[in-house]
């Protein structure tokens, strides 16, 4: 039992995601604090540009990816972040230990996204 408890605490501090990033724009932008950054799942209408793309892979974890999506939009200076795609897949993999190997199937989640900024209007 000790055991269990201690590889679910593993899990839990060392679980990550995985993060791509293209630059479109590269006009220098201050950053901002994530709760600043809109969340998209549709086109807005006014006017924006793509300053960036991202993608986001929970690798397996379970991560909710929009929080990552916010905090790196945020660091690039984006006003939102725009869905532009999500897709599941499973991921395999082997443990062993004890004379004993285990394999295990878990689902990945991949998210594309992009970080935008709003034109100014006049």
């Amino acid at each position: 039992m000790r055991n269990l408890l201690l590889s679910i605490a593993v899990v839990g501090v060392f679980g990550c995601a995985s993060t791509q990033v293209m630059r479109t724009d590269l006009t220098p932008r201050a950053a901002r604090s994530p709760e600043q950054v809109v969340f998209l799942t549709e086109v807005p209408d006014r006017p924006f540009t793509v300053i960036a793309l991202l993608k986001v892979s929970d690798q397996g974890w379970g991560m909710d990816t929009s929080k990552i999506l916010l905090k790196k939009a945020a660091e690039l200076g984006g006003d939102a972040v725009l869905i532009t795609g999500e897709s599941q897949s499973m991921s395999a993999g082997a443990s062993s230990g004890g004379g004993v190997t285990t394999a295990v199937v878990v689902p990945v989640k991949d998210t594309s996204a992009r970080v935008i900024v709003f034109k100014k209007q006049p």
